[in-house]
């Protein structure tokens, strides 16, 4: 597998889960307006199980296409994938810390 590629199926894979972690935030933000009245213990469910879920999701999108090329037999490719994966998300979170910085000066 070219290198571009590597590069372009992290990218991604990146943006897939800051797809569903932007997904789980708005429901999290309006939880209160969309599930009213809901109990302490109807709500740790509700939480524990999308956490759960969620892990499960973005444990796939960060790891699944790496893991399968690493199989396949290309294992540096499926190493240098999961690698940039993690840098691109280390990238967005330094632009959304630089956001937060800069909003606050």
């Amino acid at each position: 597998m070219k290198k571009n590629k590597v590069v372009l199926w992290s990218l991604v894979d990146a943006l897939g889960t800051l797809a569903y972690i932007t997904v789980v935030v708005i429901f999290m933000n309006n939880s209160g307006h969309l599930l009213p009245g809901m109990g302490e213990f109807l709500a740790g469910m509700t939480m524990l199980t999308l956490f759960v879920l969620s892990a499960s999701i973005t444990a796939s999108l960060v790891l699944g296409r790496p893991i399968l090329t690493y199989i396949e037999g290309a294992k540096k490719e499926g190493v240098t994938m999961f690698l940039y994966t993690l840098g691109w998300m280390l990238l967005f979170l330094v632009l959304f810390l630089g956001i937060i910085f800069i909003s606050r000066i």
